[in-house]
């Protein structure tokens, strides 16, 4: 008698567990879309000449 109260209980605590993720699944909201889709516009994105770049000269500093 006992086992069978503790089977029901059990059973109906699972039930109460799977709609309660199924609510959260369906009220839950859809991902945003963050891909970019399409081509870009220009073949070159920024507005920079070779004489633009240049690298840099480091100078070592001392501490002491």
């Amino acid at each position: 008698m006992f086992l069978l109260r503790l089977i029901r209980i059990l059973f109906f605590f699972l039930l109460a567990y799977i709609a309660v993720k199924l609510l959260q699944n369906l009220l839950k909201s859809p991902p945003s879309q963050s891909a970019i889709k399409g081509s870009p516009k220009d073949k070159k994105p920024l507005d920079l000449s070779e004489s633009d770049i240049e690298d840099a000269d480091f100078k070592e500093i001392d501490d002491g």
